[in-house]
């Protein structure tokens, strides 16, 4: 009976894991090593990053080369018996946000539990390019947090996003120049319509009068953002141009 217990946490925490990566959340690294069995958070690692590799495959990255690790996707998982093994999780997280720079606290080279972390930050930027491609927006900086390499390489993403929603115009840095909540509007539409939009438009309206961080002018300005948005969308998906 024990067995099979332990087999159910080890599977519920692997779904976890997946439904956090799917989410395009980061793993908040604390709650990991607050998990006292290894092999149990060794499996919500695993699942998440099961699901990290399939988004990685959409944009055509299947082998780890593609973006400079000469291991595999899934070495950064490793742990050691006291689960303190998470260099590499720490990486993929800093990576996913963009505007979090490298640690300077590995910069070692050679072989070692350092290079997690260094591999880790690849993937998760992959992972970032991958989310995007989606015209999954959430977890993208404002434009002036996010570098001139970085920008390339999102916009990129971003236009085939946009090709693939019908809408031909080049420009995709457009999308960037957007509040991050205002693109999280401009991206619902080409991908939902209008159905469900009011209550979509709530919860974003939600976040921005909850949060302290803004004046009561930066909301007003956010919030009217957020409805230009989805109004510019309905302009692009109808013409297919920005006119």
């Amino acid at each position: 009976m024990e067995r099979g217990n332990f087999a159910g946490k080890m599977l519920h925490r692997y779904e976890q894991g997946v439904h956090r990566a799917e989410a395009g959340k980061p793993i908040v690294v604390d709650a990991v090593r607050g998990i006292t069995s290894p092999e149990i958070a060794t499996a919500y690692i695993m699942g998440y990053m099961n699901s990290v590799v399939k988004r990685l495959a959409e944009i055509g990255i299947t082998q780890p080369d593609q973006i400079g690790i000469h291991e595999s996707f899934m070495h950064i998982v490793v742990q050691d018996p006291k689960v303190e093994g998470t260099s590499g999780i720490e990486g993929l997280s800093d990576g996913m946000r963009l505007n979090v720079p490298k640690s300077d606290e590995y910069k070692h080279l050679g072989k070692s539990p350092l290079n997690h972390y260094q591999d880790g930050y690849k993937i998760g930027f992959a992972f970032a390019l991958a989310k995007t491609r989606r015209g999954d927006f959430e977890l993208l900086p404002a434009e002036p947090e996010i570098s001139p390499t970085q920008k390339t390489a999102l916009n990129t993403e971003i236009k085939e996003w946009l090709e693939g929603k019908g809408v031909t115009w080049t420009d995709a840095g457009i999308v960037l120049h957007f509040h991050p909540l205002a693109r999280l509007s401009f991206a619902y539409y080409l991908n939902n319509g209008e159905d469900g939009f009011e209550e979509y438009s709530q919860g974003l309206s939600e976040r921005v009068n909850k949060n302290t961080d803004y004046s009561t002018e930066q909301k007003q300005a956010i919030l009217e953002g957020i409805e230009r948005s989805f109004k510019f969308a309905k302009k692009v998906k109808f013409t297919g141009k920005a006119i």
